[in-house]
This record gives C-alpha cells, structure tokens and sequence, in this order.
C-alpha cells in the first residue's frame, strides 16, 4: 500500500521547493549587508505636493551567486499620477537595493521564485518606505508613509499570494494630509 505524503514534503512543483526545503533553507540564511545600489528621482511638479496623487509601484528582482552565499537585487519602480496632470507624471522615484546574504546552501532558481516574493520583500520594503518618505520631504511635498508589507500565505503550486502593489490617493485637507488606499 502506498504511503501518502504530506504537503510539507511531497516532490517540488516547476523545480519549486517544499516547504519543509524552504524552511531549512531560510533557516540557514543570513543577512549580510543591504545598500542602495542605484537610484532616481525625478519631480516635474516643483516644491508644492499635487492634489489627489496616486502611486503606483512596479518591482524587479535578481540574484547572483557569489562567494558564501548570494547577492539578491530588488528594483522599485515607483510612479506618481495626478488629477490635474495629463500623461506625465509629476514626479518618479526609482531605487534598487542590493541585498548580500551568507549561506551554506546554495541558492537556486527554484528557491528565489518564493524568496523574491517572500523573503526578499520583507527585508528591503522598509528602506523602501524610508526612502520614499525622505525624497517626497527633499522635493518640498508632504511625505506618508507607504503601508505595511503584507504577504499571505500561497496554496501549494499556485503562486504566491501578494498583497495589491500599493495604489494610494493622497488629499489635501487644510493643512495635514490624508491618505487613503485605493482599491
């Protein structure tokens, strides 16, 4: 009679690994050094914050094996929009953060596909929301703060579950400002 298996240790789905591998695994990993490897501002709307702004995210991830361990890079790709601005933005912000960690396991494809979108995140979204809310101070608009990183957990073989690239509606309101998600 064959034996079943449990979610945590049946065979990878797409060379993805269990999640009993994955925990091993990030149980081994060490952060070592995180930086702004690159970065960009650009703000065509001058010193005064733009009513009714949207933000709208994109991301990019890579990594490279390296000596003990690998260098993983997260790109944000950040756009402004604004009611009263046509098809140019009134501003962009664009960084990558490089990102060494230690390990005695080596990284693979299959690993990064959940680390990237797991793991990566969680370290680098903070100095994201950092980063933003001091550029916005430097261009002379109100600053807020991105929202909290949420990740929920995935259904095995399906991709993982995210959480909407933040979209948020900033409005005037005398002389503090709002912000509400939008959805």
């Amino acid at each position: 009679m064959a034996k079943a298996s449990s979610p945590s240790t049946q065979s990878p789905v797409d060379g993805l690994p269990t999640p009993d591998q994955y925990a091993e695994f990030i149980g081994q990993v060490d952060l070592e050094a995180l930086w702004v490897k690159d970065a960009r501002i650009t703000n065509r709307h001058g010193s005064h914050t733009p009513t009714h702004a949207t933000i709208h995210i994109d991301e990019g991830r890579e990594w490279e094996p390296v000596e003990s361990g690998f260098i993983a890079t997260h790109r944000y790709d950040i756009r402004f929009d604004a009611a009263d601005d046509d098809d140019v933005p009134p501003a962009e912000v664009s960084v990558t953060f490089g990102v060494r960690f230690t390990s005695e396991q080596s990284m693979t494809d299959g690993i990064f596909e959940v680390f990237q979108d797991v793991n990566l995140p969680v370290n680098t979204w903070p100095y994201l929301r950092e980063f933003v809310a001091n550029a916005l101070g430097r261009m002379g608009w109100e600053s807020f703060t991105l929202p909290a990183l949420k990740r929920r957990a995935k259904r095995r073989g399906a991709a993982p579950a995210k959480t909407p690239a933040p979209s948020r509606r900033s409005r005037a309101t005398g002389s503090s400002r709002a912000a509400s998600q939008d959805s």
